[in-house]
């Protein structure tokens, strides 16, 4: 169990700082293309150096067949995520929306890792798991925004609770009216499809060809669709924001070999590993308050507080 704590909340440290690398040079205009062909570059160039470090000491991995067509559709699934989950934190007055959406990612891992790998957590392991995605959800709405509730629920809701209803679950009723939140809950289901297939990926290769493999492939694929598409502009091809890109990249692809190599312990199932995961985003918060000066008010240490209580209870 200390293992997996170890690695995973180790690689969800480095996300965190990864991402206020990416949230401080993105909020400059990097161009998006350039953001993610950097930085899946990065971490394939990255997993790439593991893997040779790892075939010198241990030697080279056996790769199955098994490994392949997890491979291929995770492909597919991470160059949707990459754009989707961009492309909806770039319409501003819905990046809370956005993000609260995505949060919901552990509940969805919950039903497709016992689809995919016949992964099922605890009764205790499910508690925490809802516990994280609960907090997470409420960590990153935004009290202050709202929506207009559906006329249907308007006759269904007492008058007294409607506002408690708007503000909670806004991001859930503005699905239909906002495109940033379809795309959030476009790439939290896509995410929820591609961690059992990253496990399969891992267990019929290594964490290092995994990593390696997927985020080389992910850059190409990402490159040639701007490129055909003409989204990739000469004067930003190689320039400082590239590299930039490339180096939060590497710290990327550390952060995915020590997630990866979660799934090689008995208590690294695909729903705890997943979910830990997601204590990034309460170490991204406390970065960017530390960094940025981000305010975060009473609702926010609560719902952290919420999401810490859901690691503890997968720990039983």
């Amino acid at each position: 169990m200390l293992p997996v704590f170890v690695l995973v909340l180790g690689g969800a440290i480095l996300l965190g700082v990864s991402n206020i690398l990416i949230g401080y040079f993105f909020v400059k205009k990097m161009d998006v293309n350039v953001m993610v062909v950097g930085s899946m570059l990065g971490g394939g160039v990255f997993g790439t150096l593991a893997f040779g470090a790892q075939a010198s000491i241990f030697g080279i991995p056996k790769i199955s067949s098994g490994f392949w067509i997890p491979f291929a559709i995770t492909i597919l699934l991470a160059t949707v995520i990459e754009y989707a989950g961009i492309k909806s934190f770039q319409i501003k007055k819905d990046i809370s929306l956005a993000a609260a959406i995505q949060g919901l990612t552990p509940i969805f891992v919950i039903f497709t890792s016992l689809i995919i790998v016949k992964e099922l957590p605890t009764p205790i392991g499910l508690i925490g798991i809802l516990t994280i995605a609960a907090g997470i959800y409420f960590f990153k709405w935004e009290k202050g925004e709202t929506t207009e509730i559906p006329r249907l629920l308007k006759k269904i809701i007492p008058g007294k609770l409607q506002s408690a209803v708007n503000v909670y679950t806004a991001p859930l009723f503005r699905l239909f009216a906002s495109k940033s939140a379809r795309l959030a809950l476009l790439s939290a289901f896509c995410g929820s499809l591609a961690l059992p297939l990253g496990k399969r990926m891992v267990i019929n290769s290594s964490p290092t060809i995994q990593t390696a493999a997927q985020f080389l492939t992910v850059s190409l694929v990402v490159y040639a669709i701007a490129k055909i598409t003409g989204r990739w502009k000469k004067a930003i091809r190689f320039n400082n924001d590239f590299r930039i890109a490339f180096t939060i990249g590497m710290l990327i692809g550390l952060a995915e070999v020590l997630f990866s190599s979660g799934y090689l312990f008995g208590f690294g199932i695909v729903p705890y590993v997943g979910t830990l995961k997601r204590f990034h985003i309460i170490v991204t918060a406390i970065l960017a308050a530390i960094f940025l000066k981000v305010p975060y008010g009473r609702s926010k240490i609560i719902a952290a507080a919420v999401t810490l209580a859901g690691i503890v209870l997968i720990a039983f």
